[in-house]
């Protein structure tokens, strides 16, 4: 997650400068982790893979192109959110209506940073709690814009 919060605060600044190397980073700990990891999550983890590979040739001179490659990225780790509460309990999860291709992304923070839509729009998008598997479903809280 390291790796993946790295690309996700580039993007979020406006920046391809580092993307390859986080994503990278993303693939050689999903690779890293299949051993680990339980039967459920092996399949997410795989997508991962591939996903961080896609990342990793994305055009550094198209953030948009680079932005949709992050949004496979977050597919995949929502997805290993949703299948690891203990793990979801740390990652806040948003989800921008805006965006193009996968609209979700997790973040530590609780503080909103849109690594879709960066300075233009870097609070657009709410909070989604569906990805704490086997806790109460909540309201999605408005923390930014609204559209």
């Amino acid at each position: 997650m390291d790796s993946y919060e790295v690309c996700r605060a580039l993007l979020a600044g406006d920046s391809t400068d580092g993307i390859a190397e986080c994503a990278n980073g993303i693939g050689a700990a999903a690779k890293a982790s299949h051993g680990a990891a339980p039967d459920a999550a092996h399949a997410h983890i795989s997508a991962l893979e591939k996903a961080a590979s896609a990342l990793a040739a994305a055009p550094a001179d198209d953030i948009e192109a680079t932005r949709l490659a992050f949004g496979v990225v977050s597919e995949s780790i929502v997805a290993l959110l949703t299948s690891a509460p203990e793990a979801a309990k740390a990652y806040h999860v948003f989800e921008c209506p805006m965006a193009k291709g996968y609209k979700r992304w997790a973040q530590p923070s609780a503080e909103l940073q849109n690594p879709y839509m960066g300075a233009a729009m870097l609070t657009c998008g709410s909070e989604v709690h569906d990805h704490h598997t086997g806790m109460a479903k909540e309201p999605a809280h408005e923390t930014g814009h609204k559209h």
